[in-house]
């Protein structure tokens, strides 16, 4: 029940670094353990992650959203450093918190539960919900400044603007950029007729 790499950590994580977020993956889903060698490489060698395809991370990570252990598996990643090149819009879960927005927490074991339920959740829609923290941290900064709601139009913009980075980082199809921005937009539409009420 120990995840570990076959032969030395330190060389076969820069061979490919993919394999690190694969044994968080494995981790989590299985819940399995991982090696203190292997942790120990994955916190030196985190930043290695960005040496890997933007498309193939792009890859992974969906996988990751998919497995019905996303909250675990992300877990892992967070505890030993690898999100911090990978995937820094996961700390605004925390952060949204903090600042008293709400339990973003929640957001994967929720996307866990409709996995292992069989429901059918668009890529876009995966990794949207890793998007909504940010964005919603971002809108309400920018709303407090205002002093008034954002306006469709320009909530539209700050959207497209806050999420343009991760899109662009992991070289997203123009389909899922679609489908995260769809998803997006239609949950800021349900929370700003929810404040009107």
């Amino acid at each position: 029940r120990t995840i570990r790499t076959i032969g030395d950590p330190w060389v076969r994580f820069p061979e490919d670094p993919v394999r690190m977020m694969r044994a968080c993956e494995l981790a989590g889903r299985l819940g399995f353990g991982i090696e203190g060698r292997t942790q120990a490489a994955i916190q030196e060698l985190g930043r290695e992650i960005a040496n890997a395809s933007p498309a193939r991370l792009a890859e992974e990570l969906v996988a990751l959203l998919r497995c019905g252990a996303s909250g675990p598996s992300l877990q892992w990643m967070l505890d030993l450093g690898l999100l911090e090149s990978l995937l820094p819009e996961a700390y605004a879960m925390v952060r949204a918190g903090e600042r008293g927005l709400g339990d973003f927490g929640q957001i994967l074991p929720v996307l866990d539960r409709k996995i292992a339920a069989g429901r059918e959740v668009s890529d876009g829609g995966l990794l949207a919900a890793l998007l909504l923290p940010t964005v919603l941290l971002r809108r309400y900064d920018v709303e407090a400044v205002a002093q008034r709601p954002l306006r469709r139009v320009e909530l539209a913009a700050l959207v497209r603007e806050t999420t343009e980075p991760f899109f662009q980082r992991l070289a997203l199809s123009k389909e899922r950029t679609r489908q995260s921005l769809e998803a997006l937009d239609g949950f800021l539409r349900t929370a700003s007729a929810a404040r009107a009420i």
